[in-house]
């Protein structure tokens, strides 16, 4: 039986599956839960998702990789990113969004900044946006943090873009 799933699984993912938002939430939380977790090295964790300069490219439009990059980067040159969830924020709530669904305001788009409506065109349409909240257990609201994306085999961080790409 085991070795059937195997099979079953392994032919599955010979043809590819359609990514869905939900798909990598479960390893964004986990990214992000770290950054809960007592004496971590919240700079040092901001720092290992500063996006490789090729990653504008593939998160965003031509037009808009390039107005992301220069205003970013220094941003990250700065140390000005660090994500710094307070003590108690010990929860990460978490969503997923396609750029579709952050125009349309369908699925989970409601739980990212509605400024995303905006720019939603300026993000490459295969990509998932993840928004994220830091909060005290029983919360609703804390830290936000967006926008995460698994940019091929690593996770890159490009802080509120829809400040940028106005």
């Amino acid at each position: 039986m085991n070795r059937t799933c195997a099979l079953l699984l392994a032919t599955a993912s010979l043809f590819g599956c359609k990514k869905t938002p939900h798909a990598d939430v479960t390893a964004a939380r986990e990214v992000l839960a770290a950054f809960t977790q007592a004496g971590a090295d919240h700079a040092a964790l901001t720092v290992a998702l500063r996006p490789k300069q090729e990653d504008y490219a593939a998160v965003f439009t031509a037009e808009a990789a390039e107005q992301a990059k220069a205003v970013m980067d220094p941003m990250w040159d700065g140390a000005k990113a660090v994500i710094d969830p307070s003590a108690e924020q010990t929860e990460v709530a978490i969503v997923g969004v396609t750029p579709d669904q952050l125009t349309k305001g369908e699925g989970d788009a409601a739980s990212c900044p509605a400024s995303y409506q905006g720019i939603a065109d300026k993000l490459n349409p295969k990509i998932v946006v993840y928004c994220a909240q830091f909060v005290k257990p029983g919360e609703k609201h804390g830290l936000s943090v967006d926008a995460l994306v698994l940019v091929d085999d690593h996770w890159a961080l490009f802080p509120k873009p829809f400040r940028v790409l106005k």
